[in-house]
């Protein structure tokens, strides 16, 4: 699990490395057989390279140290 403070990269594009400032709840619309999916997260990044903050899903996103 992705907390805030971790060091993470984005899956897709390992190159762009930040640390976690905020944990976002996100509702899922997607309808499942057994109705429908909980809340997941969006994680605001802020890059080493230039201090940009960023969101991506918490499923697209690594920890890494």
């Amino acid at each position: 699990m992705i907390k805030i403070g971790d060091k993470v990269a984005p899956i897709s594009r390992m190159s762009m490395t930040g640390v976690v400032v905020d944990l976002v709840p996100y509702k899922v619309k997607a309808w499942m057989v057994g109705g429908a999916i909980g809340q997941t997260f969006k994680a605001r990044v802020k890059l080493d390279k230039d201090q940009e903050i960023r969101e991506w899903m918490v499923q697209e996103l690594m920890r890494i140290e």
